[in-house]
């Protein structure tokens, strides 16, 4: 579980840890968990009496209470219109340009303005998906700098806040009652701000690029030697595209880890080439280049099935064979970009216009 940014002083503490329980009659946590350990129905039919529940427990007005237009600060099934996708996936290679009124709308379970937007799932359901419809969600909704996505057990807190890297918190209804998460959740209900991340994107950004940096260099004085040994400009052309074709590499690389992060690309898909490639770089490199060969036309990989990627950057699939401490150092620079998922792509998403995905999405 992710950590406090810092922890408040107890003045701050009593101004939102001390409140009353004047709003409804309150819960203890073992009433609390007792209660929702036994529930195993919808979603649809308890998620609202989950939410008051624990409003009760933590001594928060319900949303009723707190709004009772029922849609301006504090609400449950919060209408929204879902941010247009990031590629289009139709054939003629261009985002579909919608007005306002044909754009898709949904509803937030619950929404509290200027701290959080919610979503449950049934139990043991995918969070990961609730966490997607969020994503969609959150300009409608102010940009909310906590979202929160729960099953009635599990509960996941992630950062939301523009320019810093994203946290993210997590505990179940069995540790609820632990002082630590009784702090994270009223911060969450009354003070987002003392979750808010320390670490700014640009310092991870910094980083990430002094690692591929490392590894491209690398790379160069092992494989273009024949760029200082040139004693003719044909020699000397053909040094230069094997520097190009070793920046295209990387460039392919950087983008794997992009399409892996949005879903563009199986879950884990990249990540578990580099985890398992430390170990034997020949067959990283060669499972590599069969990724690489598959995003140019798409395909089955393993058990996965893997879009066509159109553009240029996959029509040639070259891989350089790396050795064990560049295959960790570019393993890194994709944990990274995993923890640094909410401004990092940015750039990408700009340089990718020319990369359309041919098939359906999740």
């Amino acid at each position: 579980m992710g950590r406090f940014a810092r922890e408040p002083d107890t003045a701050e503490r009593r101004s939102f840890v001390g409140k009353s329980f004047d709003y409804l009659l309150p819960m203890t946590p073992a009433e609390f968990k007792r209660k929702w350990a036994r529930y195993s129905g919808k979603e649809t039919s308890a998620y609202q009496e989950h939410f008051n529940d624990l409003c009760a427990l933590l001594g928060q007005p319900t949303p009723a209470t707190a709004d009772p237009t029922g849609n301006e600060s504090f609400c449950f099934q919060k209408r929204v219109v879902k941010d247009e996708e990031l590629f289009a996936l139709e054939e003629s290679n261009r985002v579909a340009e919608k007005s306002e009124t044909e754009r898709e709308r949904g509803f937030a379970d619950v929404w509290k303005r200027g701290c959080f937007a919610w979503e449950y799932k049934g139990k043991k359901k995918n969070l990961d998906a609730a966490y997607q419809q969020l994503l969609r969600y959150r300009e409608s909704l102010l940009n909310p700098p906590l979202l929160v996505v729960c099953d009635f057990d599990r509960y996941i807190v992630r950062t939301n806040f523009n320019g810093t890297v994203q946290e993210t918190h997590e505990f179940t209804s069995a540790n609820i009652d632990g002082p630590q998460m009784l702090h994270l959740l009223r911060a969450v209900f009354t003070a987002p701000e003392f979750l808010k991340p320390q670490r700014t994107t640009d310092e991870v950004t910094e980083k990430l690029a002094q690692q591929i940096g490392e590894v491209a260099r690398s790379l160069q004085q092992r494989e273009s030697v024949e760029l200082i040994d040139a004693r003719s400009r044909r020699e000397l052309a053909v040094a230069q595209r094997k520097n190009l074709r070793i920046a295209r590499f990387l460039n392919r690389i950087v983008f794997c880890f992009f399409a892996e992060d949005t879903g563009l690309l199986p879950k884990n898909v990249v990540t578990d080439i580099f985890k398992t490639g430390v170990d034997d770089p020949a067959h990283f490199a060669e499972v590599l280049e069969d990724l690489f060969q598959k995003m140019a036309k798409g395909g089955t990989f393993g058990p996965q099935k893997i879009r066509h990627f159109n553009g240029h950057l996959f029509e040639e699939a070259t891989v350089f064979e790396l050795t064990e401490p560049e295959i960790s150092k570019l393993a890194v620079a994709g944990q990274a970009q995993n923890e640094n998922r909410q401004e990092r792509w940015e750039p990408h998403e700009r340089s990718a216009e020319g990369i359309c995905v041919r098939g359906g999405r999740p």
